[in-house]
């Protein structure tokens, strides 16, 4: 199963490992990522890689870069974001609209951030949405563990925002 395009959202050194710990069960969600991108690759559909950076992210440092096992290409395209919704002040609609593009599977960190802010607009925008159940990880925060984070918004997201396949 493949949509129109793959938006594979912050999977970046400071993102996936962060003060000294490890993203929720990072080495599954690297594998799982790699074989969307391939799937994609094979099907010669486009992936658009997203790339945060604020202060602590800074553009050009080690943190700032995708992580080195991603599976990222010179062909593949990428968009620079400061801000969780990925569609904010960047030009992914505008290269949406060129690619007509009317369905997006999303992938990526975190969970509770940049994949909710970006998914729930791309909603807004009538694009049909489409996320691989063990594509998106994050942290244990204060209230919630990350499997406990990934299931509240696998549920939220479920049949309102995208389908979780």
């Amino acid at each position: 199963m493949v949509q129109d395009i793959l938006l594979v959202i912050d999977m970046q050194r400071g993102v996936l490992e962060n003060d000294g710990q490890k993203i929720y069960h990072k080495e599954q969600l690297l594998e799982t990522v790699n074989e969307r991108i391939k799937k994609y690759h094979e099907a010669n559909l486009p992936i658009i890689f997203i790339q945060h950076h604020d202060s602590g992210l800074l553009r050009a440092s080690d943190p700032w870069q995708f992580d080195p096992a991603l599976a990222i290409t010179k062909h593949d395209q990428v968009i620079e974001k400061n801000h969780p919704n990925s569609f904010y002040h960047t030009s992914l609609q505008k290269k949406l609209d060129q690619l007509h593009v009317q369905s997006i599977e999303f992938c990526g960190a975190q969970t509770e951030f940049c994949l909710d802010a970006t998914i729930k607009f791309a909603h807004g925008l009538d694009y049909q949405g489409f996320i691989k159940a063990d594509g998106y990880s994050t942290y244990d925060d204060q209230f919630l563990t990350a499997p406990q984070l990934n299931a509240f918004y696998r549920m939220i997201w479920q049949n309102r925002f995208l389908t979780v396949f």
